[in-house]
């Protein structure tokens, strides 16, 4: 059995909706395609229902980050990185998203202070 040690392709099937991976070990480098079932099983509370048309929302797990932090990679992308406790997510903010990214989080805040639940 290999160890993978990069991947080098991660692109969405168009034609099937599968996932196709391309890994690469020292001896070479093997691409399989995942269906949505199988990636739904690989990372299962993270995914969230797929949009239904006239639906205005998706039903989702919360994940609560212990912390956030703005990040730079080395390809100049820039972003929220939320520490979810061991585990790190990275979501890029392009430079014309910045805005939507401030009106969004208006908008949570606002929601947060018009509750009426007691707080966590």
């Amino acid at each position: 059995m290999d160890t993978f040690d990069t991947v080098t392709e991660c692109t969405l099937v168009p034609e099937s909706g599968n996932m196709r991976i391309t890994l690469k070990t020292d001896s070479g480098s093997q691409t399989i395609e995942l269906t949505q079932a199988a990636v739904a099983e690989l990372m299962p509370g993270l995914l969230s229902e797929p949009q239904v048309a006239g639906k205005a929302t998706t039903t989702a797990n919360a994940i609560s980050p212990v912390g956030c932090m703005p990040f730079e990679s080395l390809q100049g992308l820039c972003g929220l990185a939320f520490n979810l406790g061991g585990r790190s997510l990275h979501i890029a903010v392009p430079p014309n998203g910045i805005e939507t990214i401030r009106q969004a989080l208006d908008i949570i805040e606002l929601a947060y202070r018009n509750q009426r639940m007691p707080r966590m």
